[in-house]
């Protein structure tokens, strides 16, 4: 009789679901902060490539550093201080005679979450000058 106790009493599943919940669902929290983390990182990697290319065209048209960060702040503060600290932000312009290049560095607002770190984000942007900048003797007839 002992027996038969023991063996309807292993063989009842009544709490099974709610053990393989207990142990999945730590793995699938995991995955769905690693998701949230590295999409929050992505869209904060689009708002700084957006604001490098800006600051490097109006660089490469004007030659004016002001106005180039005047272009860098627009995208990164349109809708990117929700996902860019803006503390964080710094922006380098440079040319090398064929090329303007501007260097964006930041960080997104969520470094950490859980076990997920996300690294700072590194934007670069190269435009050709305009040709004037470039070649400026083509144009020493139109000023003499």
């Amino acid at each position: 009789m002992n027996t038969s106790f023991l063996r309807k009493l292993i063989k009842k599943e009544d709490g099974q679901p709610i053990v393989e919940f207990a142990l999945v669902i730590p793995l699938f929290l995991m995955f769905l902060s690693g998701l949230f983390i590295y999409g929050w990182w992505f869209i904060a990697n689009i708002f700084l490539q957006d604001a490098s290319f800006e600051s490097a065209r109006k660089y490469a048209v004007a030659l004016d550093r002001s106005s180039a960060e005047g272009y860098f702040k627009y995208p990164a503060n349109r809708w990117g201080y929700l996902f860019v600290d803006p503390n964080s932000i710094s922006l380098n312009l440079s040319n090398d005679g064929e090329k303007a290049i501007a260097m964006v560095r930041g960080e997104s607002r969520f470094k950490h979450f859980m076990v997920f770190t996300v690294p700072t984000i590194e934007v670069k942007s190269e435009i050709p000058l305009e040709y004037r900048f470039r070649e400026p003797n083509d144009f020493d007839w139109w000023w003499k």
